[in-house]
């Protein structure tokens, strides 16, 4: 076949476009486009010549006609044909809706790649390749014995082998012909976990490949001459522009190779693709899941450390002016495509991640929040599976979690493998590793068994919902439960978001992820497409059985754009403001400044919700309603999301406020000695003290933390929940209500309790129970549990029971609460 690889268009913006193909053949090859299918027109045609049947040609074609869709024709020396199509993007200031496609991470030796079959199927405007669009440093067919890519032909030769046929199927070229594409690169495009912007004597990457390196003396990996080798491959196997940033001013990027590209799609959309690998200073090391709280502590807090970078200076400018211009510019959705994710996952591997670069990280998410960047979608790789997620940044190591509403799609894989021999078996020989299987394979046995879950349990999974979730759980015991971040999902987010199929994390299949944008509503629906995965081994002994799967639709769910808000201010004196009766207040996407006064507004008969409310100078009371922000002011505040639906976030401030939750909460005092009341909880609320001596009262199944200061936490009859009472000698009153009968089965967890500073309290008169000696204790994996009769009470981790002594309990007939 004259043109192995097929063809390709790809950079497409409103008026230009590159096509791209491959010839064995030597000689010219034409490129005729035009707006007819059956070519009866001809626009325009474009020649290559091909000088090298290893090295494929590109044309470009300019002065092209926005939002129209073109029809392209390939003919090569031996007058073979192929023809494709694209359609040019529309200009802003129109809607006409969106759907584009997005997965990463495919081997060669899982070719051909039945995951993408139906994307040909699907009318997509683009399709992005994100990223480790080869396994270069893994051994495949087409170059039996290398198992680490070294030159240029051996770069280029694993390229061929993704576009080649086989087994009678070649869905990469069938996609490539359907729709334009976008791309960038990740580790694996060259090795795993390379920095292009460490040195290469710090970069120890597979066979030494940057210190044996005829630049092994440069000041950056991105100058080695294998570096350019396998950039220059991806370049040419992608239907993109050789675009290069000029004189930077920074040795580490002026005159580099420029993959990141801006584009616009009339008004629905903006996409972003970015590169994280070109530039990115030295990751910080491994750090094993099991190492001691102070050794992850210096790493957290080694992550903040200014100055590093994923992205380098330039492109990180540039990103930034870009994000600020689609959102001036009336622009609805903007997609980030990054090849590493940007949500929490807590440790492992932590520095490959935008976790491992956290100050340039939270300068990138708290320039979005501040410029009010709206409908910000972060869709990354790498980590080969469907996670959503909502973001989170902190403004200093330790510091409280700030919401952003911005949320990330974690995509694909097409299809990946592993082998691992150090790890325990089975996960020691090659399987097929999508995201849940490679998980549950990394994650000590002893953190595990600290979740009641085990390796021989997961194995024993066949249903596939059910692998999702035991998966799910350990992700969110990794993030929620270890460091106080958001669960996975977006079901409590502050997303404006509807779960239509499926779960949040699909983690068990190669697949991809498409995006479609409603023309009239601008409502997003992501829709994950998968089919069961398959090893190298599977596919080669039965190839008609892995070739005859078919994607089907596993996880489906819609976002709702933020939309532009009303400002409502008060005046400087007493206000009240009601969403329910109020014409000029319906607690909608509004935004409020009460002012001076002791005011009151109430949003909680509100629809969509979504308003900011912000305390002025005196004593306010501000209601919530749905996924509102209330902010105190200077005076002593009461936020009050009692009687709301829930996904409310309540800030404070200065004053001795109090706070108030229901359901899906988040509730963050400040400074002040606050009151933090959660005793009607429904559960799935958190609260944090701040600093100050706080008081919280608790409810059922939430979150607590004291913060700085001398807390104190009293129980009524909720239970469930798990308690960290922070800096200084805190009080756990872990029974107040006057009879045991009334509290939960379930009892509430302690963190931190430090013995010989905290204390453990009774309130009220409670019948044969008196005193210490009353109490009984046990133990279970170094936690102790604090039990009266059949009754228990408290568990206290990381506490033994000889440990205890009259002197950490305090028993007061007097408090009932």
């Amino acid at each position: 076949m004259a043109l192995p690889n097929g063809i390709a268009s790809g950079d497409t913006t409103q008026n230009s476009t590159i096509l791209w193909t491959r010839s064995d053949r030597l000689g010219e090859v034409s490129f005729e486009y035009s707006t007819d299918p059956n070519f009866a027109t001809i626009i325009g045609t474009a020649i290559a010549n091909v000088t090298d049947t290893d090295v494929p040609v590109k044309v470009e074609l300019t002065n092209l006609n926005p939002g129209t869709q073109y029809y392209y024709r390939v003919t090569d020396a031996d007058n073979i044909t192929l023809i494709g199509e694209f359609d040019t993007a529309a200009e802003i200031g129109n809607n006409a809706g969106l759907r584009f496609g997005v997965s990463g991470d495919w081997q060669g030796e899982l070719s051909p790649y039945v995951s993408i079959l139906n994307v040909r199927d699907r009318n997509l405007d683009f399709f992005v390749q994100m990223g480790d669009t080869i396994e270069a440093d893994s051994e495949s067919p087409i170059l039996p014995g290398v198992t680490q890519a070294q030159t240029l032909a051996e770069f280029r030769t694993k390229h061929e082998e993704i576009y080649s046929e086989r087994y009678g199927l070649n869905p990469w070229v069938d996609l490539r012909a359907s729709t334009t594409v976008y791309g960038t690169w990740d580790d694996h495009d060259l090795t795993n976990d390379f920095a292009g912007g460490s040195t290469p004597q710090l970069s120890p990457q597979k066979q030494d490949i940057f210190r044996n390196d005829a630049g092994a003396n440069a000041d950056f990996v991105n100058d080695t001459q294998v570096f350019d080798d396998a950039l220059e491959a991806f370049q040419d196997y992608k239907p993109l522009r050789d675009e290069f940033y000029g004189e930077t001013g920074d040795p580490r990027t002026a005159n580099e190779q420029k993959l990141y590209r801006y584009n616009t799609f009339g008004s629905d959309a903006a996409s972003y693709v970015l590169d994280v690998r070109s530039f990115r200073d030295q990751p910080l090391p491994f750090l094993p899941e099991t190492a001691s709280e102070e050794e992850i502590e210096a790493y957290l807090q080694a992550a903040f450390e200014p100055g590093r970078t994923l992205l380098g200076e330039a492109q990180k400018e540039q990103f930034k002016n870009d994000l600020l211009a689609a959102e001036e510019s009336g622009i609805t959705w903007k997609f980030v495509m990054s090849t590493v994710p940007m949500q929490n996952f807590g440790i492992p591997t932590a520095g490959e991640r935008w976790e491992g670069f956290a100050a340039e990280r939270t300068e990138i998410l708290s320039f979005i929040e501040e410029n009010d960047i709206n409908n910000v979608v972060f869709i990354t790789g790498d980590f080969h599976g469907h996670v959503v997620n909502n973001v989170t940044y902190q403004e200093e190591f330790g510091g409280e979690q700030i919401e952003t509403g911005v949320f990330d799609v974690m995509i694909g894989p097409v299809g990946i493998q592993l082998t691992v021999p150090f790890l325990e078996p089975p996960f020691n020989e090659t399987f097929a590793a999508p995201f849940g299987v490679a998980t549950v394979g990394f994650t000590p046995a002893s953190l595990l068994a600290e979740q009641g879950k085990s390796r021989e349990e997961y194995l024993a999974l066949t249903d596939r919902d059910a692998q999702n979730q035991y998966v799910r759980e350990i992700l969110d015991y990794r993030t929620e439960t270890l460091f106080g971040y958001d669960p996975i999902g977006l079901e409590n987010s502050p997303i404006d978001a509807e779960l239509l199929q499926g779960s949040y994390i699909q983690a068990h299949n190669y697949g991809w992820t498409e995006f479609e944008i409603d023309p009239q509503t601008q409502a997003l629906t992501v829709t994950t497409y998968g089919v069961e995965p398959y090893s190298q081994a599977e596919l080669e002994a039965n190839p008609e059985t892995i070739t005859s799967r078919e994607p089907e639709l596993l996880n489906q769910f819609q976002v709702f754009a933020t939309e532009e808000t009303e400002t409502v201010f008060g005046s400087p004196e007493a206000d009240e403001l009601d969403a329910a009766i109020d014409d000029n207040f319906d607690g909608n996407l509004d935004l409020v400044f009460t002012g001076g006064g002791e005011d009151l507004v109430d949003a909680s008969q509100n629809g969509t919700g979504r308003s900011r409310i912000y305390s002025g100078s005196d004593r306010d009371e501000l209601i919530a309603g749905r996924r509102d922000r209330l902010f105190g002011g200077e005076g002593n505040d009461i936020l009050d999301a009692s009687v709301g639906e829930g996904g409310n976030r309540l800030y404070g401030g200065v004053g001795d406020d109090e706070l108030v939750v229901k359901v899906s909460d988040r509730a963050f005092a400040g400074e002040g000695d606050d009151t933090l009341e959660a005793s009607l909880s429904e559960g799935n609320n958190r609260l944090y003290g701040g600093d100050g001596d706080d008081s919280f009262f608790l409810g059922t199944d939430d979150i607590l933390a004291g913060g700085a200061g001398a807390d104190k936490f009293f129980v009524q009859t909720g239970g469930g929940n798990t308690i960290t009472g922070g800096e200084d000698a805190d009080r756990f009153w872990i029974a107040t209500s006057g009879t045991l009968l009334d509290l939960s089965e379930d009892p509430n967890t302690i963190t931190d309790f430090e013995v010989g500073t905290d204390v453990i309290g009774f309130g009220g008169v409670f019948d044969n129970l008196s005193g210490f000696d009353d109490l009984t204790f046990s133990e279970n994996n170094g936690n102790t549990t604090v039990s009266f009769g059949n009754i228990n009470l408290a568990i206290l981790e990381d506490v033994t029971a000889n440990e205890l002594s009259a002197a950490n309990f305090v028993f007061d007939p007097g408090l009932i609460v």
